[in-house]
């Protein structure tokens, strides 16, 4: 991806990626059914096919009877289903995840990840999930990346990462309780051993 020239890089993310934003990004002007589909009326999809495959996910949201509604005849966690929708119906492998369950309230966040969890299973698909809440990191990531002004500070496992920060702002970001830091010098041996 970093090496792609802008033609290739526009329909990278045109086929191969998808949104779903943290304040939905719907078009208020469009029904349920018609945010739905959108990426697929862009990229030229026959109508009857498009609807198809909107009603297919819309129904796996669990919006069935919905669909001719408007974004404001819905609740916050009802139009991040179709947020979720509009991202699955252009069946792209990777899926970017902006803070999408930020706005949320507790219950329906985890209902939304339970949801996510098992379309993932399912699906089989790459999920980028940007959260600034570590529960729900923990709870959705196979790896997580713990980044700072912009760059990664450590990847890993959940486990990895809690069992062995990989320096101070790792430690400090997800230590609950807040972990003990302690400077010492550090004198190695040519034994292989050490001293403090």
């Amino acid at each position: 991806v970093l090496e792609m020239w802008e033609l290739e890089l526009r329909e990278f993310r045109r086929n191969h990626t998808a949104m779903v934003f943290q304040r939905f990004g719907l078009l208020p002007h469009r029904s349920v059914i018609d945010n739905v589909t959108f990426g697929l009326e862009v990229r030229g999809v026959e109508a009857a096919k498009s609807r198809d495959i909107g009603m297919r996910w819309i129904e796996r949201v669990g919006l069935a009877g919905f669909e001719q509604r408007y974004p404001d005849e819905l609740s916050g966690g009802m139009q991040q289903r179709v947020g979720l929708a509009r991202a699955l119906s252009n069946n792209a492998s990777i899926l970017l995840m902006d803070e999408a369950y930020s706005a949320l309230d507790p219950l329906i966040r985890t209902d939304m990840q339970t949801m996510l969890l098992d379309l993932q299973t399912e699906l089989k698909k790459t999920i980028v999930f940007i959260t600034h809440d570590l529960d729900e990191a923990i709870r959705l990531a196979d790896r997580i990346a713990i980044m700072k002004d912009g760059l990664i500070e450590q990847v890993g496992s959940p486990h990895e990462v809690f069992a062995k920060p990989a320096n101070a702002f790792v430690a400090s970001f997800i230590g609950t309780p807040q972990m003990n830091l302690l400077e010492a010098d550090l004198k190695t041996f040519a034994d292989g051993t050490a001293e403090m």
